[in-house]
């Protein structure tokens, strides 16, 4: 579970017997700090982190072989115990706004396109090794599926040297290091298998132009829905003393 800071606009919502004194206290302790006026701020703030953290336990599952599965505690707020911001909806199920759903079942569906990698973080030059892979959960075989990558830079331009996207049955893409904003193409899914299912790599050597941070989108359409999974990866310019 992680907690959010508490949305105070939440207590008009509050017209029945109970009363969210709880959350009264908690805002006069914050006037009393002289920072009433950052409450949307830490509210916002704690929930994209929260959300971020589940993604994170979420997709750790998923790419754990043979794991049974996981369980949310709960999706909502608790009141019932004091205060336990812990849902990513308030105690009204209602949206905290730090989320939609169609973002949350990007990974948490029964089908969901993974990245295994070391680290988030790389310097210019320095070389990446990821496994592609899909927790297929969906009660059918993938075989067939294409799943399609694009690899965009949030500012500036990247190249990859001796990059390649491939399957086990051979390589797919090959990129020459030619300086681009984005680039984009498809995996073939050859497994028959469900449950953890291995789709191919990603190995390269990155340069950018500037400090940037460069989103890998996998995407694979799966009879009535499509699930995506965006994975962000800082480079940072190597200095030369």
């Amino acid at each position: 579970q992680f907690q959010t800071y508490p949305d105070y606009r939440e207590i008009k919502k509050y017209t029945g017997v109970l009363h969210p004194y709880n959350f009264e206290v908690f805002r006069r302790r914050l006037a009393a700090a002289g920072m009433l006026s950052q409450a949307d701020d830490f509210h916002k703030a704690s929930g994209l982190w929260s959300v971020k953290l589940y993604k994170a336990d979420i997709e750790m599952d998923l790419r754990t072989r043979n794991m049974a599965g996981f369980q949310l505690l709960d999706i909502q707020d608790y009141p019932g115990q004091g205060s336990a911001f812990v849902g990513i909806l308030d105690a009204f199920m209602e949206s905290k706004g730090i989320t939609t759903p169609e973002e949350w079942r990007q990974w948490c569906s029964p089908v969901v396109p993974l990245l295994e990698m070391k680290k988030f973080c790389f310097e210019d030059g320095e070389k990446i090794q990821a496994k592609v892979k899909v927790a297929n959960y969906g009660g059918s075989s993938l075989k067939g599926k294409k799943l399609k990558w694009h690899l965009a830079a949030e500012n500036g331009l990247f190249c990859m040297d001796d990059g390649t996207f491939s399957t086990k049955d051979g390589e797919v893409r090959k990129n020459v290091g030619d300086l681009m904003a984005e680039d984009e193409g498809v995996l073939n899914i050859f497994s028959y298998d469900e449950g953890l299912v291995d789709v191919g790599e990603l190995n390269g050597v990155f340069h950018v132009q500037k400090s940037t941070k460069l989103l890998l989108t996998l995407n694979i359409e799966v009879i009535r829905f499509s699930t995506s999974n965006a994975i962000s990866v800082v480079f940072i310019p190597a200095y030369s003393s």
